[in-house]
């Protein structure tokens, strides 16, 4: 049901706006973290710099989940 990522060229909900599948609710939280050593290399700061953690679920109308970042 998911498209396949490599389809995913710039925008998940225009392929998933393409295939029907548009999310219509979702939960998301945020929270604090400190980052480990290959995070923090690719934002080039330091480990253990403070940072924003979002986990994202979205759903279909049908309860489906169709989206975890």
């Amino acid at each position: 049901m998911e498209p396949d990522p490599a389809f995913v060229e710039s925008s998940l909900y225009d392929v998933l706006e393409a295939r029907g599948l548009m999310p219509v609710r979702a939960l998301q939280r945020l929270s604090a973290a400190n980052l480990r050593p290959d995070d923090a290399a690719l934002l080039d700061v330091e480990p253990g710099a403070a940072a924003l953690a979002i986990d994202r679920l979205s759903f279909l109308d049908t309860g489906t989940p169709i989206e975890f970042t």
